[in-house]
């Protein structure tokens, strides 16, 4: 499975699988504070729809980097394997589209 990705990628393999990591590992942490960010702001009153939103278009975006990440080793993936990657991207993007609304509805 490596061997054809690192073979394809020449020497390009070490800077894409470096990074893709790297960014999964940032929009991790980016989840853990935002989420603790709620916890400790709002406490025991109930989290707006906005950040609930915002949190969950995070997390799909962190799951579809991850799956982006397995296409790429899978240098011939399949019809299934790239929909549901798009799929997560669009989710995502329609999530945190939401999300950013509600929050602006929440402040103007």
């Amino acid at each position: 499975m490596f061997d054809q990705f690192f073979s394809i990628f020449g020497w390009l393999a070490y800077p894409i699988a470096i990074s893709t990591t790297i960014t999964i590992l940032l929009l991790g942490v980016a989840v853990f504070f935002a989420f603790k960010y709620t916890l400790a702001f709002y406490g025991d009153r109930p989290t707006p729809k906005s950040w609930i939103l915002i949190i969950t278009a995070l997390v799909s975006i962190v799951l579809a980097e991850t799956g982006e990440f397995f296409v790429l080793l899978n240098i011939t993936p399949g019809i299934i394997d790239g929909s549901i990657d798009l799929s997560a991207h669009i989710a995502a993007g329609v999530t945190m589209t939401l999300g950013c609304y509600y929050l602006y509805k929440e402040v103007v």
